[in-house]
């Protein structure tokens, strides 16, 4: 038996309650991740280039071109835009989570964790297959949509697109 046996059941409790906020995080994360690598909500924008341009998506920053600009297998990553989306997804998505935490009864939490692991594996195939088949170069921001290229400033219309339709 410990000397203290109330300051290791304090100690245990603790740990426990460490893990579960853990658990919870890293599910935010990778669903957050999952989110915006399908891109449910995103906005689309479509510049008025002299040649043939790239699209841009993200909610709620712009976060990737789209990958058939230059050939049909690469794109762009602006990595502000990319953390930025998934830093606020990941809030979202998380208290979405302390909200469900709330709801009581064996048979609804039961329903819930089986929905939050399909969502979960899901997130972590769409995410592989997102940064595996696609050539993705990194860029730590978009420059106004001019794409290290043009002089002018570009001119582009935004549109908020639920799920992204891929032709």
């Amino acid at each position: 038996m410990p000397k203290n046996p109330i300051g290791f059941i304090r100690n245990a409790i603790i740990a426990k309650t460490v893990v579960a906020h853990m658990k919870k995080l890293i599910f935010s994360i990778i669903t957050a991740l999952g989110f915006i690598t399908d891109e449910y909500l995103t906005f689309e924008y479509v510049c008025d280039y002299p040649e043939r341009g790239p699209k841009f998506y993200g909610f709620p920053f712009v976060q990737q071109t789209d990958s058939t600009w230059i050939f049909s297998m690469s794109g762009d990553i602006y990595l502000f835009g990319f953390l930025g989306n998934l830093i606020f997804w990941t809030i979202i998505i998380g208290g979405i989570v302390l909200l469900v935490n709330i709801i009581e009864g064996k048979w609804t939490k039961k329903i819930i964790g089986i929905f939050g692991w399909l969502i979960f594996v899901w997130s972590l195939f769409i995410s592989f297959v997102h940064f595996a088949a696609v050539d993705w170069r990194l860029e730590f921001t978009h420059d106004n949509f001019k794409n290290n290229y043009y002089q002018s400033v570009i001119d582009c219309e935004r549109n908020f697109i639920m799920i992204k339709k891929y032709k």
